[in-house]
């Protein structure tokens, strides 16, 4: 849940519901990959942990936020 709010952004409405798509996405897609299950949660995992990361160094104000014009 925490993942969801911290992806997509808790701000508004549309923050929640574009990060539940977007980890709902790469674990699905992940099901479609012929890995086996094991690696495939190990490999969930390390992505959320990534797109955390990412998320947060280049766009903390999430996917659903404001966009700033520099």
């Amino acid at each position: 849940m925490l993942s969801i709010l911290l992806v997509g952004g808790a701000g508004n409405f549309r923050g929640p519901v574009v990060g539940a798509a977007v980890l709902i996405a790469i674990s699905e897609s992940l099901c479609f990959a012929a890995i086996p299950d094991a690696v495939a949660a190990s490999l969930r995992l390390l992505l959320y942990g990534l797109l955390l990361v990412v998320m947060v160094h280049l766009r903390p104000q999430s996917l659903a936020g404001e966009y700033r014009v520099q």
